[in-house]
């Protein structure tokens, strides 16, 4: 006759067994689920990410999917069975507490994991939110609203009596208050330079100075701030004529007081003369904010094709019924060639869009990890509410409130955040600064950051664990006391 500590192991082993077999089912069931969601869910991802994946099109990757879910559900159901087999009948049967170090400290350890991971993506998501929207806000040092383009890139277009036609046809509407013209404006690739180098200096002196060729009144078209000298102007013969910005001058040895009058030269093999600085203008962002300020230069159109854009300054916000005009200028102008227009601000926007990808795609996994770390959360509060049954029936019996019972359970759990905050905060500091560092200009760590991050943690946890805690601290003694 077996012994009842051998007819207790058995039993376990076949209620470990019974544990793996239920878990295999639901993993297989898990799976289709989450097939089917993934491939609901893959066309969003896809426009979001700017990808093109279709999974169910490349079998390999289907069989490491199923091979990944057959591996962690291995692990996720070996490890219960396992556990169960390892009881010991005499502690059973004697009523021993099973709790177990190990057991305990997994649970607690995946628990600050998921909030160290939510933390780390809540920091990740308001300093991302911040250095967009002070990239959005920042001055750039010309006037980048309400600025309507029209590219002229077509070697049939981009030519002077083409672009006088237009700009003539424009400025019949009263929604556009000037047109102007350039090589390349603002927040667009500019490939147009030359080496200059100052009066009194040589070509080991040279200067790379970035060139865009422009009409008469880009300067005023854009709100380029002068600030010594004049700007382009048909009472003058500018066609030698150049306007920098303080970068080019400060590089060419002179200050925006003196740069005016001065001579540049180039010297590049078979390109030799000189421009005379007509003006100097405060700098700008001619590029996007990942990078400095280049030295900068303005000319009339030797170096470059000045009709490659049309710049129309607008003075409404009715932007449909102007773009409509527009475009029936164009059609009545250019019959056949496509209309095509695009706004300054996006056009410099557009420099950020990898950043702007990046800050939905982490938005969105921290609504994921924020929800799987609730969960686990609440398993464990269940779980240790559940443990705890009678001692919080003997406190009951003894006096303690329900807010007592409710701040004892509680407490236990703030210390597995405040842990998570605790490694988190050096990791989401290494990491944003990393990001950080791709800008030129970029906001600073501040600590209000890293409280928000912190408390939000917090008050999840608190939120999570409340039903819980409140459970507990409202439930009957009697029967938390009640002998089975």
């Amino acid at each position: 006759m077996d012994r009842p500590g051998a007819v207790v192991g058995r039993q376990s082993m076949i209620a470990g067994n019974k544990l793996v077999r239920k878990n295999s089912r639901i993993r297989s069931l898990s799976l289709v689920i989450a097939l089917a969601i993934v491939q609901s869910i893959l066309p969003f991802f896809n426009n979001l990410t700017q990808k093109n994946i279709h999974f169910l099109d490349d079998p390999s990757l289907l069989f490491w999917i199923a091979g990944l879910t057959l591996v962690t559900g291995l692990f996720a159901g070996v490890y219960p069975a396992f556990y169960l087999s390892a009881f010991k009948p005499g502690s059973i049967f004697k009523r021993k507490a099973t709790k177990r170090f190990s057991a305990t400290s997994l649970r607690k350890g995946l628990v600050i994991f998921q909030f160290t991971v939510s933390i780390c993506l809540v920091f990740a998501a308001i300093v991302i939110w911040q250095q967009m929207d002070y990239l959005k806000s920042m001055q750039l040092g010309f006037n980048k609203q309400q600025q309507l383009i029209l590219p002229l890139q077509d070697g049939y277009l981009n030519n002077e009596n083409n672009y006088t036609a237009l700009k003539n046809e424009l400025l019949k509407y009263p929604e556009i208050r000037s047109v102007t013209s350039a090589s390349a404006y603002p927040g667009i690739a500019n490939l147009n330079d030359m080496l200059f180098y100052g009066e009194g200096k040589t070509t080991r002196d040279n200067v790379d100075i970035h060139l865009s060729a422009v009409n008469n009144d880009l300067i005023e078209t854009l709100g380029f701030k002068l600030l010594n000298g004049r700007s382009f102007s048909k009472t003058f013969n500018d066609s030698a004529g150049i306007i920098i910005n303080e970068t080019a001058a400060m590089q060419l040895g002179y200050t925006a007081a003196t740069a005016v009058g001065k001579k540049i030269r180039y010297d590049v093999n078979d390109l030799h003369g000189e421009m005379n600085i007509v003006g100097v203008i405060k700098d700008f962002n001619f590029e996007s904010l990942h990078n400095t300020i280049q030295p900068f230069g303005f000319t009339t159109g030797i170096f470059a094709n000045k009709y490659g854009y049309v710049i129309a300054n607008l003075n409404t916000h009715n932007y449909a019924s102007v773009i409509k005009k527009v475009k029936a200028a164009w059609i009545k102008l250019n019959p056949g060639v496509p209309f095509g227009y695009s706004f300054l601000d996006q056009d410099f926007q557009r420099n950020y869009g990898r950043e702007q990808r990046t800050s939905t795609i982490v938005s969105y996994f921290t609504i994921v990890t924020i929800l799987i770390a609730c969960l686990g959360l609440f398993g464990l509060a269940a779980f240790s509410a559940e443990q705890r049954t009678k001692e919080i029936g003997i406190r009951k019996v003894l006096g303690a409130s329900a807010t007592g019972i409710a701040t004892l359970l509680s407490k236990d759990f703030m210390k597995l955040v405040i842990i998570a905050i605790v490694i988190a905060s050096p990791i989401e500091w290494w990491a944003m600064n990393q990001w950080l560092q791709s800008f030129a200009y970029k906001v600073s760590l501040s600590g209000w950051i890293f409280l928000a991050s912190g408390i939000s943690a917090i008050l999840i946890a608190l939120i999570t664990i409340s039903f819980q805690s409140i459970k507990a601290g409202l439930a009957n003694p009697v029967k938390s006391l009640r002998t089975e």
